[in-house]
């Protein structure tokens, strides 16, 4: 180091470098902090997820399930659309989403069909015969639409429900080479597909699934991180850039948790695959409500809950050895199981561990579940909200943008012309629109608006065709909503006509017909012609319009069915076209009887899961004609004591109301058909009651079902045990 003054011209030379850099760096700054996080694949760097730049990530996900259960499909398509549901997701705060499946769904891939998925205006880009990938697909394809990123997660071999029953990762029926064959099949499925970032190899081992090196004994069969390693390796050979999911099982050095929960053995025996850096461990964690582990009692504080985390897995993240996801972790919607002072209490539990990984940054993290039929359910019954808006709000802050950077919020500042027609243009103005349209929507209400021209600062599009008077008007970039403003669609009656009928419904038996009158509205002084037909007709019936086209304001449609028709419920299309004016339509629920009235239905009783912590008993139904009027009823006896409802589920949505009461001696599981409900003819339906266990095996001999239904007329009903 040498000292004195630098001449005038080393000087002015020093200045002129010390510029060049301050201009580099500012604008590396820059790109730095306009970059949007989580571009392309993703790998681990110690505690941290990095994206393909070598940004920080977290992934702040919800779960959705059902792939993995005997629908074969998520939850939810029976009453809501998925592209709804995500976009739910997504403006929620979410990045990320858990998509558990079976492997009995990726071999069998079976055909859905319309019980599970509603296709009555929504879902409607799912065709007739999608399979169950098929669907997954759709899923997977509009989450990269709107930015969300997709875990895929084995849950079981067999479909169910919860893990499976026997803690492995393989069945008799499922080996471990069955498994490893369907984890090849989706990594070369969605091969290239930077969506799914990450495959959870295998949900909640436990009982017999053993770590290996485990003081108290591991047989090499049972070995889960050596079979682990077998699948990483295995998907990392088609695509080297994913993220390989590892939880923990239930126990070590016979010491146990959760399970999912034990990650002690990573200390010794850490998972090495052939790639470097794709290892992302993950433990579930649950409160009371699930089960009354040794810690939680009169004593507990958030510290000691700290402690437990810290020793079974906690300590992985705090030593920078690996990054973290909590898989599952979930409570109640009551306040005070969201929050809670009382030790011990569900409450104190949740809020805690919201807490622990607030204070943990690079900690991931997956809310179970999203499903409005699940007991821990983010949304409500009908998918299309939140269903406790404070659960949400202690969930928000852990939450991590992707391709949404702070300070990019879309906001209109103004719309002109105020006011107009279907048709006509208009402008928004504001800022942060993206610098083209890409993904991003402008909508009337829920209907989206032709885009003529797109910028940062102004979007120019046509009146799409919705309801005259105030219009909310919204941005939406990457997922992102901006504040909501106000546009005024005028009213101007075109030449048009609308179409009634009556009856709505119309019952017909085999070898009869039936008549629908039609009534005709004219507006804008039309007075074309109209022709009629009809669509959507069961095998067997035919249909007559008198007259076929008329310019007056009425015709019949008669229904006449063959002495063959098939039985049960159809929903007939009536269509009244004019070439200038276009096309409406009108529905009639059509339902073909049997003159000797209704069908026998088919009715069993099914135990698909039974373990010391949680029982499942189903009952099904196949009813080959309409049902008006049914009951069922699973009643449960409380053997031993200490068992609880866990809640219950049905696949058929919200025409089905259901219940649960206790007593001392048995839990009753009731699910009625509402009042002026119809349930179409079928086969496969689910009716089924979940029990919490407190360990000890419950002898399910003893459990009871019964049926009452109408059908055609006639009552019946049937009854067994499981």
């Amino acid at each position: 180091m040498t000292h004195g003054r630098e001449t005038a011209a080393v000087q002015h030379g020093h200045a002129r470098i010390f510029a060049r850099l301050t201009l580099l760096l500012g604008t590396l700054l820059f790109a730095t902090l306009t970059r949007a996080a989580g571009a392309g694949y993703w790998h681990t760097s110690g505690n941290q997820l990095l994206d393909s730049a070598n940004q920080p990530v977290r992934i702040a996900a919800v779960n959705w399930y059902g792939f993995e259960t005997s629908t074969f499909v998520a939850h939810g398509l029976w009453i809501a659309d998925y592209k709804a549901i995500l976009d739910l997701i997504k403006s929620s705060g979410f990045n990320t989403v858990r998509m558990p499946y079976s492997d009995q769904m990726v071999q069998q891939n079976p055909v859905l069909g319309t019980m599970n998925i509603n296709r009555n205006g929504i879902n409607t880009d799912i065709a007739a015969n999608a399979t169950a990938l098929d669907v997954l697909d759709k899923i997977i394809a509009h989450c990269g639409t709107i930015g969300l990123r997709v875990i895929l997660d084995n849950h079981r071999s067999n479909a169910g429900n919860s893990a499976q029953e026997n803690g492995l990762w393989f069945t008799a029926e499922y080996p471990e080479s069955t498994w490893l064959a369907n984890w090849r099949t989706l990594t070369t499925r969605y091969l290239g597909n930077t969506t799914v970032v990450a495959m959870d190899l295998r949900n909640e081992p436990h009982a017999g699934a053993c770590w290996g090196g485990d003081p108290a004994g591991c047989s090499a069969a049972n070995d889960w991180p050596a079979a682990a390693t077998r699948a990483g390796n295995a998907i990392l050979a088609i695509n080297s850039n994913l993220l390989i999911v590892v939880e923990g099982n239930d126990h070590y050095n016979n010491a146990f948790t959760w399970w999912g929960g034990m990650l002690r053995g990573v200390a010794a025996r850490p998972v090495a695959l052939n790639v470097a850096n794709r290892v992302v461990y993950s433990p579930h964690d649950y409160g009371p409500a699930e089960a009354n582990q040794p810690w939680f009692n009169g004593s507990t504080t958030a510290s000691s809950l700290a402690a437990v985390w810290d020793q079974n897995w906690g300590y992985i993240h705090n030593q920078g050895s690996a990054p973290l996801f909590i898989g599952e972790f979930g409570t109640l919607n009551g306040n005070t199981d969201i929050q809670n002072s009382t030790p011990g209490s569900q409450g104190q539990w949740f809020s805690s561990l919201v807490q622990y990984i607030s204070g943990k940054p690079a900690l991931n993290w997956a809310y179970w579940a999203m499903n409005g039929n699940d007991r821990y359910a983010l949304f409500n019954d009908s998918f299309n909200g939140i269903v406790n808006q404070t659960k949400l709000q202690k969930l928000q802050p852990l939450q991590f943008p992707l391709d949404q950077m702070p300070g990019n919020t879309p906001s209109i500042s103004g719309v002109s012309p105020a006011s107009g027609a279907v048709g006509s243009s208009f402008t928004i103005a504001g800022s942060n629109f993206g610098t083209s349209q890409g993904t991003s929507t402008l909508r009337l209400g829920t209907t989206g608006a032709t885009i003529t021209s797109w910028s940062a600062a102004q979007i120019v599009a046509t009146v799409p065709n919705v309801s005259a008077g105030p219009q909310s008007v919204t941005v939406t970039v990457n997922g992102v909503s901006s504040n909501a403003a106000t546009f005024t669609v005028a009213a101007v009656t075109q030449p048009d006509f609308s179409i009634a009928r009556t009856p709505a419904a119309l019952s017909v038996n085999r070898g009869a017909s039936g008549s629908v009158s039609i009534t005709l509205t004219r507006t804008g002084n039309f007075t074309g012609s109209i022709a009629f037909s009809a669509a959507g007709l069961p095998a067997g019936v035919t249909a007559a319009f008198s007259p076929a086209s008329t310019t007056g304001n009425t015709s019949t449609l008669t229904l006449s069915a063959g002495a063959s028709a098939t039985l049960g419920s159809a929903t007939v299309t009536i269509t009244a076209n004019n070439a200038t004016t276009g096309s409406h339509s009108a529905t009639v629920a059509l339902t073909v009887a049997s003159p000797s009235g209704g069908g026998s239905a088919t009715v069993s009783g099914a135990v698909p899961s039974n373990s010391p912590w949680f029982i499942e008993e189903q009952v099904r139904i196949d009813n080959p004609a309409p049902i008006t009027a049914l009951t069922v009823t699973v009643t449960v006896a409380r053997n031993p004591a200490a068992l609880a409802v866990g809640g219950q589920y049905n696949t058929l949505g919200g025409i089905i109301q259901q219940s649960s009461s206790t007593t001392t001696s048995s839990l009753v599981y009731t699910f009625t058909l509402a009042a002026g409900q119809t349930l179409a003819a079928g086969t496969g339906r689910t009716f089924a009651a979940q029990i919490r266990g407190n360990g000890t095996a419950h002898p399910t001999g003893g459990d009871s079902w019964s049926v009452s239904y109408v059908s055609g007329g006639a009552s019946s009903s049937a009854s067994g045990a499981f």
